[in-house]
C-alpha cells in the first residue's frame, strides 16, 4: 500500500511540474480491485490535457 502511495505522490509531483490544475488523489483500495489510487486533473485546453496525459503515461513507464 505504501509503495503505491509514493507513486501515487511522484506523479502528483509530475503532473504539478507540468503545470495540471486542481489535482485531487483518491484512495479507492476499498472499493476497487484493480488500483489503489486514482489521480484526477485539470488543464487549460484540450491541448494541455493531451499533452498531460502524454507526458505522464511517458513519465510512469520510464520511473516504474
Amino acid at each position: 500500500q505504501l509503495e503505491a502511495l509514493e507513486k501515487a505522490r511522484a506523479i502528483i509531483d509530475f503532473l504539478e511540474d507540468k503545470k495540471a490544475e486542481k489535482i485531487v488523489l483518491l484512495d479507492i483500495h476499498d472499493v476497487s480491485s484493480f488500483t489503489s489510487y486514482f489521480i484526477i486533473c485539470n488543464g487549460t485546453s484540450d491541448r494541455m490535457l493531451d499533452a498531460l496525459a502524454t507526458s505522464v503515461r511517458e513519465f510512469v513507464k520510464s520511473e516504474f
